[in-house]
């Protein structure tokens, strides 16, 4: 099963594979953990090829995950009790 449809959103699954129109083909791993934030120095010798896309798929871009805290942290109101509490 390529896409899971029981949300909001399709979600791409464990099988999926990006590909790129651009070039004809799939993207390899390394390209992969490039898009994720990776520097393209990152050493991956002795590592899989099956193990770095299920790994890259465990991934979170560094980017979007401090814009999302950021934006978290400007919505954070004081409630009236002692806990903070933030509007999602």
């Amino acid at each position: 099963e390529q896409f899971r449809s029981d949300g909001d959103l399709p979600t791409i699954t464990t099988s999926s594979e990006l590909y790129s129109l651009r070039l004809g083909r799939k993207f390899e791993p390394r390209e992969l953990f490039i898009l994720m934030g990776f520097p393209s120095t990152y050493d991956f010798e002795g590592v899989e090829r099956s193990s770095l896309i299920r790994l890259v798929g465990n991934t979170m871009h560094v980017g979007i995950v401090g814009s999302v805290i950021g934006v978290l942290l400007s919505l954070r109101i004081k409630t009236n009790s002692t806990v903070d509490a933030i509007v999602v």
